[in-house]
């Protein structure tokens, strides 16, 4: 009684990252487009995909993908089993996926801008959507900071 509002407000919380899952796959190409142009590009007499800076930044990009893929796998069982369950949520798994999500995404768009040699957010070229759309969800909801805020507490919650 008189706790619709919350419960509204707690159902929002839960499927919220159901709509940014979807994303993942638009991450992934973006990383295989970057991946393509760092082969394509010369510079010193080699591709820039051989110049270990470039590989470091890949490989903290392919990390970063497989680690929010491997957190969306584990947020959808966490959901599903809560909704089997019937019992409170754990607002853990979905306030951590909107924090990676928008952590994660945001360090692929300066991965893929470095590797562009800072041209990536020209309108022709194909980070551009990626990072306009970035950018508007980091401003969407809550901030990041909160996220963590709200991740830190339902994480101690259920220990």
């Amino acid at each position: 009684v008189n706790k619709g509002y919350y419960c509204m407000i707690e159902a929002a919380m839960i499927y919220k990252w159901m709509m940014l899952a979807p994303f993942l796959g638009e991450i992934q190409r973006v990383y295989d487009d970057v991946v393509e142009y760092a082969k394509e590009r010369v510079q010193g007499g080699k591709p820039i995909i051989q110049h270990s800076h470039i590989e470091v930044m890949l490989g903290e990009g392919v990390a970063n993908i497989e680690t929010l893929r491997a957190f969306t796998y584990r947020t959808a069982w966490e959901t599903d089993q809560w909704e089997k369950s019937g019992g409170p949520p754990n607002l853990f798994w979905c306030m951590g996926y909107l924090y990676l999500f928008k952590k994660l995404g945001l360090r692929l768009s300066e991965i893929a801008n470095e590797i562009y040699g800072g041209i990536g957010k020209s309108l022709d070229m194909p980070l551009e959507k990626f990072a306009r759309r970035i950018f508007t969800w980091q401003a969407a909801g809550t901030p990041t900071a909160i996220n963590a805020i709200k991740c830190s507490r339902a994480y101690n919650q259920t220990r």
